[in-house]
């Protein structure tokens, strides 16, 4: 599937890409590096891992829901 707001875990994103797909902006992805989200750089390229992404926002989320 090739929509806005939907991420596979099967499949790798280059950067923009994963950020257009999330609605995310520059700070907002920044938040996610510091989260221990992890690149892939393959030269110039920087892609991001749809299992990692995915599984980073479900626990992103389960420690905001704790909290709140």
């Amino acid at each position: 599937m090739n929509a806005p707001g939907y991420i596979s875990a099967h499949e790798l994103y280059r950067l923009p890409e994963a950020k257009r797909r999330l609605h995310l902006g520059r700070h907002s992805f920044r938040q996610l590096r510091q989260a221990g989200l992890k690149l892939l750089r393959v030269g110039r390229c920087h892609y991001v891992d749809g299992a990692e992404l995915v599984g980073l926002i479900k626990r992103i989320g389960e420690q905001e829901g704790k909290q709140g």
